[in-house]
């Protein structure tokens, strides 16, 4: 309860605890990151939605090929619809945020002022910024990142 009341930005996994988004500042930046097995899992959404104007949801990217769940080959559309594979991937697997998609949220919900250009980001720590896409997918989604202003950084790594 004290961290979501006390927090100007909360970048979390979903879960349960988003329950406490009603202890946060109405300020608050929240982004909940859903596990890429859940596409249309809506559990939390409407509840922040309403409580948190700076609420945001993003979906973890695909996981590495190193993850070795016995699912993780299906496209998202058949592990969603598959109860076992939702359940392994969401439990197991770790989540993959595409950090240009927070970072995007972050700059619309608390102004270009108080949140640093992409570009300076991705300077200053290149191995944070790093993304690999493994589908057509998130191919789809790193090269829309790469296209919102300010996200292709030439002459940095994480362009």
């Amino acid at each position: 309860q004290r961290l979501f009341a006390e927090s100007s930005v909360i970048v979390t996994p979903h879960g349960a605890h988003l329950t406490n988004a009603i202890f946060a500042r109405s300020s608050t930046a929240l982004v909940e990151v859903v596990p890429w097995s859940l596409p249309g899992w809506d559990a939390y959404a409407n509840l922040t939605r309403d409580l948190v104007p700076g609420y945001g949801r993003l979906h973890s990217l695909r996981p590495s090929p190193a993850f070795r769940g016995r699912w993780v080959s299906l496209s998202r559309a058949r592990c969603a619809a598959h109860a076992l594979c939702k359940k392994e991937v969401r439990d197991r697997a770790p989540l993959r945020p595409l950090l240009q998609e927070v970072h995007t949220h972050l700059r619309a919900t608390l102004g270009a002022s108080q949140v640093r250009a992409w570009c300076d980001v991705a300077r200053e720590v290149p191995e944070v910024v790093a993304a690999v896409a493994y589908d057509e997918e998130d191919r789809e989604r790193l090269a829309a990142a790469r296209a919102q202003p300010g996200g292709d950084c030439a002459g940095t790594s994480a362009s």
